[in-house]
């Protein structure tokens, strides 16, 4: 059922929660799942890493079933969803690179890398987890037509520990 976040907010309006991530956190990961009559595209529901120096990390699901990856505001769309279902969405850290992966029902039940980037893109310690609507740079900016209400939800969320 509607377990989790609930959101039923306009398409193209921003509606995420934010917390600190710990010291030693390695990855964060959610589920999310999209309604299909939602009309959000760039401001889809996803799931964000936000550095100090307010680099961002993001990725989303579009109405369009694409799946949107930006890296500091630079978007890419590396794959669809193959069906209309929860996608699983991780965002892992080590000293050398950022990786993004998909995953989930959404997939057909395959994990699929959708990018990788070399750590210095993003210098020091991530700051910030965001899970919501939100556009390519992460950050609480709506676009200029509202767009209509459609309905989201984050199942779940988790915070993962460094890699050794």
């Amino acid at each position: 059922p509607d377990a989790g976040l609930v959101m039923v907010v306009p398409a193209n309006v921003h509606a995420f929660i934010e917390r600190p991530l710990p010291a030693k956190t390695g990855a964060v990961s959610a589920r999310i799942w999209q309604d299909g009559k939602d009309e959000g595209q760039q401001w889809g529901p996803g799931l964000a890493v936000i550095w100090p120096n307010g680099k961002s990390i993001k990725a989303n699901v579009r109405k369009d079933g694409r799946l949107t990856l930006s890296a500091n505001g630079n978007e890419s769309m590396p794959t669809s969803i193959a069906n209309r279902e929860p996608v699983e969405l991780l965002i892992q850290w080590t000293e050398l690179e950022v990786r993004v992966i998909a995953g989930g029902s959404a997939m057909g039940g395959i994990e699929e890398e959708l990018g990788t980037f070399p750590r210095s893109m993003f210098p020091g310690a991530p700051e910030l987890l965001r899970v919501g609507k939100m556009p390519n740079k992460a950050r609480a900016e709506d676009h200029g037509d509202a767009g209509p209400e459609g309905f989201n939800r984050i199942e779940w969320v988790r915070i993962h520990g460094a890699l050794k």
